[in-house]
This record gives structure tokens, sequence and C-alpha cells, in this order.
């Protein structure tokens, strides 16, 4: 599957929620994600542009490869998931293979649907606020920003390193 998405940062959650609201989109999730992503301890996977992640909402544990990243004004990548059974178990065997954490991290999330796109309120502890749009198509991405108000130019295509690494929190 390609995921093709795009980041707004330093946004109000509570106004954009408020427009999502107004334009009829559906709450589909609110919680907390923890994520961690995995590489081996010569960061392979890095340097070949792959991330590696076991992530839990709590209830569903999802283990997830991303590649092959197209360079342009939102991110599209190739996603393969897979949903597992235990969390701590899943993490235990992805060590036993060689693999060691390279980021192990949570965040507060409200997801909603808009149609086919997925609106995503972000917050991380230390940082701003900031909202993720994933949607079909690179065009929908921004017409998405564009209906809540934000321009194409105030749209990046960061992963959560580049996010993290640009307001210097340790990665």
């Amino acid at each position: 599957m390609r995921e093709i998405e795009a980041k707004v940062l330093e946004v109000n959650l509570k106004k954009v929620e408020a427009d999502l609201r107004a334009l009829g989109a559906k709450k589909a999730f609110d919680g907390t994600l923890h994520a961690i992503y995995f590489d081996f301890p010569n960061k392979s996977l890095q340097k070949n542009k792959i991330a590696f992640r076991l992530r839990s909402d709590g209830k569903k544990n999802i283990l997830c490869i991303k590649s092959k990243p197209v360079k342009g004004k939102v991110k599209s990548l190739d996603e393969r998931e897979v949903q597992v059974k235990d969390f701590k178990k899943a993490q235990a065997v992805i060590k036993s293979l060689g693999f060691v954490e390279k980021l192990n991290i949570k965040k507060k999330r409200k997801s909603f649907k808009l149609g086919r796109a997925r609106i995503e309120l972000e917050r991380i502890k230390g940082i701003p606020d900031f909202i993720e749009i994933e949607a079909p198509s690179q065009q929908r991405v921004v017409a998405v920003a564009k209906k809540l108000g934000f321009s194409e130019k105030s749209l990046v295509p960061w992963n959560t390193f580049k996010l993290l690494k640009y307001y210097n929190k340790k990665v």
C-alpha cells in the first residue's frame, strides 16, 4: 500500500478540530499511541530509508515497514503492516533478531475521517502541536489542507525523526 501524507506544524488543535467537525468529519480515534522504531546497530535500515516500527494504540498492535520514499511536497512511500497480538512479545522477538530501539515515543492523537482522507491531530510532549493529513493522492492532501485553511506551502513531508530533529529533540 502507498502512504501519502504531509504535516502542518504549529497549529491550534482546538480550531482544527472545530473546522473538521464543521466540514462533517467523523472522529475515528482519541487516545495515546506508543511507537518503537527499530534498526540494526549499523543503521542499515536508516541508510536505506526504511522505517521499521511497532506501534500500539492500547487495543491494536501493528508492526510496520515503510520504504521507497518519493520526494515531493507530501511524503509518499510503501507501507506494509501486520497486526500482532502481544506488544511486549513482538518487541522481544524483534530485539532477538538483532534490532535495537532507535526511538521509543508516546504521543496523543485524535483521528478524523473526512471522505477518503484521514486527519491526525497530534501532540508530542516538548514540541508544538501539529496535524498530519493522509489521503489517496498528493492533490487530495493539498485540497484537505486548503479546506482547513492551510496553504500548500505550509505542508511538510517529514517523518517523525525529521520532526523531532527540527525541534532539537533527541532522536
